[in-house]
C-alpha cells in the first residue's frame, strides 16, 4: 500500500525507513504526473513466485525498481532480470542515488533527479 504521506507511514511503522521513504516518494511523483497529464497508463508491481520484485511496472514498457543505493550492484537488479524472463520492456530502469547515468546491458540506472526531470518533461511515461 502507498500513503499519501511519507510521515504517516513512518508513524504507524514507528520508525523511518529511508528505502520504503524513498520508494514511496517515487510512487507520488509517477502518480501525481499520470494524473496530472490525464495518462491510460495501469502503474502496478510485479512479484513472481519465488518472491523477485521489481517496484514499478508501467504497461509493456517500463520497468522501474527504486533503490537508495549511491552504487547499484548486480544484486539490486535481481528483480528486473527476473521480470525480463517473462516480459520484455522497453526500457527498464534503477532509480537511485548514483552521481552518473549507467548502463548494466539492458537496465538502465539512473540518478532519481535525472528520473524526475524525465518524468516531468514527458519523455518517460
Amino acid at each position: 500500500f502507498y500513503f499519501f504521506d511519507v510521515g504517516v507511514v513512518n508513524s504507524l511503522a514507528g520508525n523511518v525507513d529511508r528505502g520504503r521513504s524513498f520508494e514511496h516518494f517515487i510512487f507520488h511523483e509517477m502518480r501525481s504526473y499520470i494524473s496530472y497529464e490525464d495518462k491510460q497508463v495501469d502503474l502496478k508491481f510485479w512479484r513472481s513466485q519465488t518472491h523477485q520484485e521489481v517496484d514499478f511496472v508501467i504497461d509493456e514498457r517500463l520497468a522501474i525498481e527504486v533503490k537508495t543505493s549511491q552504487r547499484i550492484s548486480d544484486s539490486d537488479l535481481k528483480g528486473l532480470k527476473a521480470l525480463s524472463q517473462e516480459i520484455k520492456f522497453e526500457r527498464q530502469m534503477v532509480v537511485c542515488f548514483e552521481k552518473q547515468w549507467r548502463k548494466v546491458k539492458d537496465i538502465e540506472i539512473v540518478p532519481y533527479q535525472q528520473f524526475l526531470q524525465e518524468l516531468w518533461s514527458g519523455e518517460l511515461i
